[in-house]
């Protein structure tokens, strides 16, 4: 595959109560990050960048990875301006790593879309989701990108808005070495977003491709104890299925 793979693995476990971070939590016998990786391995990806707190980057989890240390938590668009340097590839794809259930399946429709100079996917919120607090999508009248807002900057009508960033993305390195700098600093929260690089590419009319996704189960990210033990279930049921189907053959 001709793009490199950047997994984002800042986040905490702090509303799990648990003492270590998000991306070595176990699900169905095997840390979060070990999952993703594995989709990408099944495909042939040679480079694979997970960006980390200098604490965790040595965890054996991550041997067979490039691991790139952020020094300071200043956001998702900092954590990629650190990797930038070393992208070989014409495409990037970057992910959070508290999404473990991503498939294969997911990243091939991902690189199926390389015309473009940037895509990403956005699921349809189950009915009874809507209060999760996921920035939501919208659309212009003929289903093109519009802009990307913020769970906490939505109005209580935009909350009812079904469609999120899941925060799966590829890019042409080139787009990002040439915008990603412009990516804005949030003083409030002290943070380098990557979301805002889609609303820069728009004002500069840059093609972007948004795959929308009824898959609500491949995307969910994992913050609370409910998202996850809903993916251990997840998980264990799709293991039991590929063992059974093994057996059958």
């Amino acid at each position: 595959m001709n793009a490199d793979v950047v997994i984002l693995a800042g986040g905490n476990s702090s509303r799990m109560s648990l003492n270590l971070p998000k991306f070595l939590i176990n699900i169905a016998g095997k840390s979060m990050i070990s999952h993703i990786i594995e989709q990408y391995n099944v495909l042939k990806f040679k480079n694979i960048y997970v960006v980390t707190p200098p604490k965790y980057s040595h965890e054996s989890v991550l041997s067979y990875v490039n691991v790139i240390a952020q020094p300071i938590a200043n956001g998702n668009a900092n954590a990629l301006l650190l990797v930038l340097p070393y992208l070989k590839s014409t495409y990037t794809i970057v992910q959070y790593a508290d999404m473990p259930l991503i498939t294969s399946e997911d990243i091939i429709n991902l690189m199926s879309n390389r015309q473009s100079d940037a895509v990403f996917v956005a699921c349809v919120l189950p009915d009874n989701l809507l209060s999760k607090s996921y920035g939501r999508v919208f659309l212009d009248d003929k289903n093109n990108f519009d802009k990307l807002i913020e769970y906490r900057d939505l109005t209580i009508e935009q909350r009812s808005n079904n469609l999120f960033n899941t925060g799966f993305y590829m890019f042409k390195t080139d787009i990002l070495r040439q915008y990603l700098n412009e990516v804005p600093y949030h003083p409030g929260v002290k943070e380098r977003y990557i979301t805002d690089i889609l609303e820069i590419l728009k004002n500069n009319n840059k093609s972007i491709k948004v795959i929308i996704s009824n898959n609500y189960e491949n995307f969910h990210g994992v913050n609370n104890k409910e998202e996850l033990a809903m993916a251990e279930n997840i998980m264990k049921n799709r293991l039991n299925f590929n063992d059974l189907k093994c057996k059958c053959i």
